[in-house]
């Protein structure tokens, strides 16, 4: 799971105690910039679910990744299982 953020955020964060939990799970913090730009998302992943509308339309011509819309409790839901999970009921 990548966590893309802010200086400012991150900051924020870290002193509410929140950026320790995450990294302890196995998250990734990017910060300032875009995991669709920059080469950080390994070369063998080739789907990702987001919550970013911008990232979904820009990763898959920019890193080749398909990109799967979820919200952000979808998303962190399916970082845990290891596979997409889907609350239908946001989408219908």
């Amino acid at each position: 799971m990548y966590i893309a953020t802010s200086r400012g955020v991150l900051a924020e964060a870290d002193r509410l105690g929140l950026v320790e939990p995450c990294r302890r799970a196995g998250a990734r913090i990017v910060v300032d910039t875009c995991t669709y730009i920059a080469p950080i998302v390994a070369e063998n992943v080739r789907v990702a679910m987001t919550n970013s509308g911008k990232w979904a339309w820009y990763a898959p011509g920019n890193i080749g990744v398909r990109a799967i819309l979820g919200s952000l409790v979808e998303c962190v839901a399916s970082a845990r299982a290891g596979e997409v999970v889907r609350d239908e009921r946001l989408w219908s």
